[in-house]
């Protein structure tokens, strides 16, 4: 079941970048915290998974570590420079991918974050769990 609601998140954040270039095959980077957990896993699946099924060529790229934030904005600045029309990113650092997002944006590339939310209005596109909303729920539930 959770394999399934990832699948279904890949697809629609990789939907949200499809309408960039209808004649030719849409490039879109997708960019994750980490390579070393099952849920990281399976969006990569998933998010390879919907680019076969929806026609568009999808780079998959992460860090070695979920901490290595200089190699995050690093692979970042690399999808934009290998023409990514778009970027599916799970930031690592809330505060520290806002600039380098933001400066890629500006450059018109469409960028959606999944996770983690940015400070700030680097992207207006966020898919992941509202964590106050979870919070006052959870409490709600408990009280």
């Amino acid at each position: 079941m959770k394999r399934f609601h990832l699948r279904r998140a890949s697809a629609f954040a990789l939907a949200l970048c499809l309408p960039l270039s209808l004649a030719a095959v849409p490039k879109i980077g997708v960019l994750l915290k980490g390579r070393n957990s099952a849920f990281w896993s399976a969006v990569e699946k998933g998010a390879l998974a919907s680019a076969e099924t929806l026609g568009a060529e999808v780079t998959v790229k992460a860090p070695l570590s979920e901490s290595d934030i200089s190699v995050q904005i690093q692979l970042l600045n690399a999808l934009a420079a290998q023409g990514a029309e778009a970027i599916v990113i799970a930031p690592i650092n809330q505060q520290a991918l806002a600039v380098p997002i933001a400066s890629i944006a500006v450059r018109g590339v469409k960028i959606v974050v999944i996770d983690t939310q940015l400070t700030g209005k680097a992207a207006p596109v966020f898919v992941g769990t509202d964590q106050a909303a979870a919070g006052q729920a959870a409490g709600r539930l408990l009280a």
